[in-house]
């Protein structure tokens, strides 16, 4: 089975369109943060979340739960596609209904690799792969920029040094942000206890 979540009117042959609006005539109605989700354990190949992840989970709990639940429901080496706004873009801040800044980063928190070698060296980041007893490796990230910075590093104006340099320092730089996440069952480090 394959999931579009949040489709809305932007439907996707060969997934199951999910949305919590029934006008946008969904395959399936569901409020993705109403927890736990309809679907059984370990049955779902792959879920599309498109510029969807930043409405949800306003409450930490309630974004935490979701990603709880995209593991239960997720096969092991399930592909979890993540595209949203990139949270220094005016796009991410106008929108009152964008929740919260979903980064590459906060995505990667959920990796229990990740986790035990940040405890290993006294790392601050939180660990909730760990935590959540959930475990994602993030495996591929793409950065769309805006058409200037496209058309300069096309035409060689532009570095890819330059322009990572803009996309670490400066707004209006990138437009949206993909990534794949893959879920990693069982976990890497359960029953891991600490250094």
């Amino acid at each position: 089975m394959k999931l579009n979540l949040g489709s809305g009117f932007n439907k996707i042959e060969g997934y199951v369109n999910v949305d919590s609006a029934p006008e946008s005539k969904p395959d399936q109605v569901v409020d993705l943060e109403s927890l736990p989700w309809p679907w059984p354990d370990s049955s779902v190949d792959e879920m599309r979340f498109d510029h969807v992840m930043e409405h949800l989970g306003k409450d930490p709990k309630t974004y935490l739960g979701i990603w709880r639940e995209i593991w239960r429901v997720a096969k092991p080496d399930a592909k979890i596609f993540v595209t949203v706004p990139h949270w220094r873009h005016d796009n991410f801040v106008h929108d009152p209904t964008h929740v919260r800044a979903v980064t590459p980063i906060g995505i990667a928190m959920f990796d229990q690799t990740r986790n035990i070698e940040f405890a290993k060296w006294g790392g601050q980041e939180t660990k909730l792969g760990l935590m959540n007893h959930i475990d994602f490796a993030l495996e591929k990230l793409e950065y769309v920029f805006v058409s200037e910075i496209q058309n300069a590093l096309a035409s060689g104006a532009l570095s890819q040094e330059k322009a990572q340099s803009l996309l670490d320092h400066e707004n209006n730089v990138c437009l949206e942000v993909k990534m794949l996440a893959r879920a990693v069952k069982p976990g890497r480090g359960e029953g891991w206890t600490g250094v």
